[in-house]
């Protein structure tokens, strides 16, 4: 009867404290699924921030058409989540592609309303990013991620299917188009179709296209995108050409020396002994260029000559023939003159080529003065009773957000992206 006793006690005390068990172990998991949902809101703002300082001009100049600098804040329309769009911002697509498990449709349906996933960005410190936003060139062809644009692959299902166009090809000319995981198209001459090696979960990779010829011929990329197995995604990609190839001879030079001729990005060639080949950066705000023949010291003592400046543009060929002539002879006071001359010059040319690149109009955001935020909010479902009440925000969820902060790269690095 004691045993019986004892084994009834058991049960009865089991049952009263059973519910108590329960409601710790649902909250537990209820405090799990919060905990799991910000690691992943805390990478998806990092890599939205990220994408944002490495292409500030697209990702903020959609705000104000006019080109100003933006209003304090913008959130992510579902036009800016939408991959491909000419109005999709590579900040709110990074975030939507690194959310992890987090559902996509609670960014891109009705974002920013009550209960849903909002990305809201902000540029904050000086106003020296304005001069950047009104370049002419603010867009680059690609996005930094993607998101599968149909369902069904033409690779067999094993692989991803990446299709496109490739545009700007010279007449009578190919491409070779490569991904990341060197899978390869040749002769390309508009459309192609590439079948990428991918898994089941996503897998990056990066479409570049090549048209060889003179002066590195003409390139484009894509990407890098996610990709995943059975999925069919498009890439369309723009080749072209950094540099113009300039020929021709300089004259007057001694017998028996040779010429270096320099542009004024700094590309040059030696050993010039009469004709002479250079290929020149065109690119960006780069449109014009001088070259410069040396012949022995700089400054005195030698021979030079220049010639421009002249206009040039990328994939195109121009002829400079020019001459020079002897310098003054080197002196002892001229010489000390030459030298801080020479240092000088070196300087300025430092100094001019610091902020060159491609759509910087000679200007660049410098020094990390100016930095972009990034901030996420998503809903995460309440479904524990009782211990759920204290999450619960009335609406059955409870809001989680995160926010990251990052200094905007220079122009001389995002090339005016």
């Amino acid at each position: 009867m004691g045993t019986h006793r004892r084994r009834g006690q058991a049960l009865v005390e089991l049952a009263l404290i059973a519910p108590i068990l329960i409601v710790f172990l649902l909250g537990g998991s209820q405090v799990g699924a919060i905990a799991y949902a910000q690691v992943s809101l805390d990478t998806a703002a990092r890599e939205g921030a990220r994408a944002g300082v490495e292409a500030p001009n697209s990702s903020i100049k959609d705000w104000n058409p006019g080109g100003a600098v933006p209003s304090a804040t913008h959130q992510c329309t579902a036009q800016d989540f939408t991959y491909g769009s000419p109005t999709g911002n590579p900040i709110c697509i990074a975030v939507l592609n690194a959310g992890g498990y987090l559902s996509q449709s609670t960014f891109t349906s009705n974002p920013c309303g009550a209960n849903q996933g909002c990305v809201t960005i902000k540029v904050i410190g000086e106003t020296n990013l304005a001069s950047v936003l009104r370049s002419p060139t603010v867009r680059l062809a690609s996005a930094p991620l993607s998101v599968p644009m149909a369902a069904g692959s033409s690779c067999n299902g094993s692989d991803a299917t990446i299709t496109g166009t490739v545009s700007g090809i010279p007449g009578g000319q190919t491409a070779t188009v490569t991904d990341t995981s060197n899978d390869t198209q040749n002769n390309v001459t508009s459309t192609y179709t590439l079948c990428a090696k991918a898994t089941g979960s996503a897998t990056s990779e990066t479409i570049t296209a090549t048209v060889p010829g003179v002066c590195g011929g003409y390139s484009g990329s894509f990407g890098p995108i996610n990709v995943t197995k059975g999925n069919t995604y498009t890439a369309d990609i723009t080749v072209t050409s950094g540099f113009a190839l300039v020929t021709g001879t300089v004259s007057g030079i001694p017998g028996g020396q040779t010429a270096t001729v320099t542009d004024s990005t700094g590309e040059s060639t030696s050993n010039v002994t009469g004709s002479y080949t250079l290929c020149v950066e065109a690119r960006g705000s780069i449109t014009s260029q001088t070259l410069t023949a040396q012949v022995g010291s700089t400054s005195c003592g030698g021979y030079t000559g220049s010639s421009g400046s002249f206009a040039v543009a990328g994939g195109a060929s121009y002829t400079q023939n020019f001459s020079v002539s002897a310098e003054t002879p080197c002196g002892t006071s001229t010489t000390t003159t030459t030298t801080s001359s020479a240092s000088s010059t070196s300087s300025a040319t430092t100094s001019t080529s610091t902020g060159s690149g491609p759509g910087c109009s000679n200007f660049f955001v410098g020094e990390d003065k100016d930095y972009i935020t990034v901030t996420v909010t998503y809903p995460v479902s309440v479904f524990v009773p009782i211990v759920g009440a204290i999450f619960d925000n009335g609406s059955g969820v409870h809001m989680i957000t995160t926010s990251v902060t990052y200094a905007i790269e220079p122009c001389s690095l995002t090339l005016g992206a």
